[in-house]
């Protein structure tokens, strides 16, 4: 949005990543200390559940919550302000000099498919990141679900792919600008002779 402002410094860049990571570190830490394999007896065999045990209800429901807000819910509207931002400058700035028909079509056209762009990312996340998000909250707020071995087995192939399908979104972006961005392509290397 400010071509001629001064970039991040490689500091600051070094103090966000930490920041990152060290904020990672916790929200990762508390399902290692909740997360444990307990063995059942189903039939005549010992399986072993290898899920997240709490000391209360309470407890995990207020977790999935926290969880659903940081990954996704807070994500989401800072992709939504940044684009949303990005796209209304865009969508409000003219080509200078003076006006030329052909060149402002040209722009005009740019300009659309730019922010069909951030359109197309947001949606991706959104549509990528929501199955996976209604999934852990259906799964906390109706445990009883699991009860049914029959049922497991679909369960655990829903989980696989809605987690499949969260994951997918970080190849998609890449993807998106490739197509959807004529000055960001893929220019493959010249053979040497």
């Amino acid at each position: 949005m400010w071509p001629l402002k001064a970039r991040v410094t490689k500091n600051r860049v070094k103090l966000l990543v930490a920041s990152i990571w060290l904020a990672s570190v916790p929200m990762a830490s508390v399902q290692a200390a909740f997360a444990k394999a307990k063995p059942f007896s189903y039939g005549e065999e010992v399986v072993y559940l290898c899920t997240e045990w709490w000391p209360s209800v309470v407890a995990e429901t207020a977790h999935e919550i926290c969880m659903v807000l940081i990954i996704y819910c807070l994500p989401l509207s800072a992709l939504l302000s940044a684009y949303f931002s990005i796209g209304r400058k865009l969508w409000g700035r003219k080509p200078p000099g003076n006006p030329d028909k052909q060149r402002d079509k040209i722009y005009s056209h740019k300009k659309k498919k730019v922010i069909k762009m951030l359109i197309v990312v947001v949606l991706m996340f959104t549509v990528c990141w929501l199955p996976l998000q209604v999934f852990n909250l259906i799964e906390t707020f109706s445990p009883y679900m699991f009860d049914d071995p029959d049922r497991q087995n679909t369960l655990r192939k829903v989980n696989a792919c809605v987690l499949w399908l969260a994951m997918s979104n970080s190849f998609m972006n890449p993807i998106i600008y490739t197509f959807l961005n004529d000055t960001f392509r893929f220019v493959a290397p010249q053979a040497r002779e």
